[in-house]
């Protein structure tokens, strides 16, 4: 009669133990890797703001900076624009203002002097000296509502009017005026807050600058004035675990 021999041997069965092993060792090791080194996507939300509240608004300034070969003009230039900042108080058919007081940031660089440096702590001092000449708030402002949105918006309101003349002030000639407003552009800086929650990425500031940093052409005849509104938005940052992925 024929003789049914195992075909296992013992290579084999080593053979079949490491695979087993090396393939445990790979699920394990991948695991650990995702509960580790893979958190959660953050998701952002704009949440409903109490209307009836004032909400503390962040410091900013303003400057505008012209296209110097050096690139770092930044004069008053109120031979080119008429600043009005106010805050505005908004209701249904009704409209106030009330005047911002500006003050003036500015470094003397034949003396080399600053003034008002105190005033924008979150931006470094050699970033004060290169634009060195900023305007802001001379105190803190407030805001409540939104507007278009709640039956009473209080906002902060910057509105710069091209230069008109007037008994204290020859405005810009045309050629020169053109070429500030084709070739310069308007810088406006925003302290940037950090967020103390759990989930929060924010990083420390960097050479002592912690601001957000916006800049805009203005072209004369295309835009009659420039207004800046600012505003408060509630953003809820959460961590989505269910859409979390490898990455």
């Amino acid at each position: 009669m024929p003789k049914d021999d195992s075909v296992s041997t013992k290579p084999s069965l080593i053979g079949t133990a490491l695979f087993f092993i090396i393939f445990l060792t790979y699920i394990i090791v991948d695991f650990v890797q995702f509960a580790t080194d893979n958190p959660p996507i953050i998701q952002s939300y704009n949440t409903p703001l109490d209307d009836s509240e004032y909400y503390q608004l962040p410091s900013f300034a303003l400057a505008f900076m012209d296209n110097n070969p050096e690139y770092d003009v930044t004069e008053r230039y109120d031979n080119l624009f008429n600043h009005s900042w106010s805050i505005k108080v908004k209701t249904q058919g009704q409209e106030n203002t009330v005047p911002i007081d500006i003050a003036e940031v500015t470094y003397n660089k034949s003396n080399k002097t600053g003034n008002n440096f105190e005033l924008l702590p979150w931006m470094s001092d050699d970033t004060k000296k290169f634009y060195y000449f900023l305007r802001t708030p001379a105190t803190p402002l407030k805001s409540r509502g939104l507007l278009f949105t709640t039956d009473v918006a209080v906002y902060p309101s910057i509105k710069l009017n091209f230069c008109t003349g007037n008994t204290t002030v020859n405005c810009l000639a045309g050629d020169a005026k053109s070429f500030l407003t084709n070739y310069g552009r308007l810088f406006l800086f925003i302290e940037q807050q950090q967020d103390p929650s759990s989930v929060s990425r924010d990083t420390s500031s960097k050479n002592g600058n912690d601001y957000l940093q916006y800049n805009f052409f203005v072209v004369e005849g295309y835009y009659k004035r420039i207004t800046i509104n600012l505003q408060v938005v509630k953003t809820e940052v959460l961590e989505d675990y269910f859409h979390r992925v490898s990455r």
